[in-house]
C-alpha cells in the first residue's frame, strides 16, 4: 500500500498511541502503524526483507503485520489487525503454550531473532497477542551456504528465543510480573531468569510444566 492513499485518513483523532518507534492509528478494525522518521530509541527496526517476510507467516500468539506502506519505494509503516486491550488473560496463555511453541519454532526457522517482549503484548477474553515485531532481529539463515552452518544457526535461534520467551512466561507466572504500566522490574526479571537457568534447563517453560504436572499426579 502507498502511503499517499492513507495519509489523509492519518489525523490527530484516529491516534491511539505513540511510541518511541512508531505512531499508531486505528481506522475501522485495522492498526495503521507509520514509523517516527527521527528514530527515539537505540533499538535495531527490522529490515525491509524481515518485514516483508513476517507479513507471510501464518502465527498463532503474534500480531504480524498484514501489509506493508510504502513511500518512495520505502517501508514507512504497516498495517495489523486491531486487538481490544482490557484483560490481562493468563489462563488463556497457558492454556496456548503449545502454539506459542509451535510460533517460536516457525519464527526461529525463518530467522527472527525475538526481542522487547515484557510489555509488547494485547490481551482481552478470546486473545493473547505479542506486537511490535518490528524490534525482532532478522538474519537470512538462506545465505549461509553450508547445511550444517544453516543447522548450527538455526539451533542457536531457537535456543535464544526459547530462553527470552521463558523469561517472560517465568515472569508473567511464577512473579507476577510484566502487566502493563509497570517498568524496570530488575528483581522479579533477575528472578526468572535464575529460574529458567536452573529449572528449565535448556527446555521451553511450557514442557516444564508438563513435566512436574505429570510429577504431581497420583498413579
Amino acid at each position: 500500500m502507498e502511503y499517499n492513499s492513507i495519509k489523509n485518513k492519518l489525523t490527530k483523532e484516529n491516534i491511539i498511541g505513540e511510541g518511541k518507534e512508531i505512531v499508531s492509528y486505528k481506522i475501522d478494525n485495522n492498526i495503521i502503524k507509520i514509523f517516527h522518521k527521527d528514530r527515539k530509541s537505540g533499538l535495531d527496526i527490522i529490515s525491509r526483507e524481515g518485514l516483508e517476510k513476517l507479513t507471510r507467516l501464518n502465527l498463532n500468539c503474534f500480531n504480524t503485520p498484514k501489509e506493508l506502506i510504502y513511500e518512495n519505494g520505502q517501508v514507512v509503516g504497516y498495517i495489523e489487525d486491531y486487538i481490544e486491550d482490557n484483560f490481562l488473560n493468563k489462563e488463556l496463555l497457558k492454556d496456548n503454550l503449545d502454539l506459542l511453541y509451535e510460533d517460536i519454532i516457525t519464527l526461529s526457522e525463518n530467522g527472527f531473532i525475538i526481542n522487547d517482549i515484557q510489555y509488547n503484548y494485547l490481551s482481552n477474553n478470546k486473545t493473547f497477542k505479542f506486537i511490535d515485531m518490528t524490534s525482532y532481529n532478522y538474519f537470512n539463515i538462506n545465505n549461509i551456504k553450508s547445511e550444517i552452518g544453516k543447522e548450527t544457526i538455526k539451533k542457536k535461534i531457537i535456543n535464544d528465543n526459547i530462553n527470552t520467551i521463558n523469561i517472560f512466561l517465568i515472569g508473567l507466572f511464577e512473579y507476577d510480573a510484566f502487566h502493563k504500566g509497570e517498568h524496570f522490574e530488575l528483581t522479579k526479571t533477575n528472578k526468572a531468569v535464575m529460574f529458567n537457568l536452573e529449572k528449565c534447563n535448556n527446555i521451553y517453560y511450557g514442557e516444564y510444566l508438563k513435566q512436574n504436572n505429570n510429577r504431581g499426579r497420583k498413579k
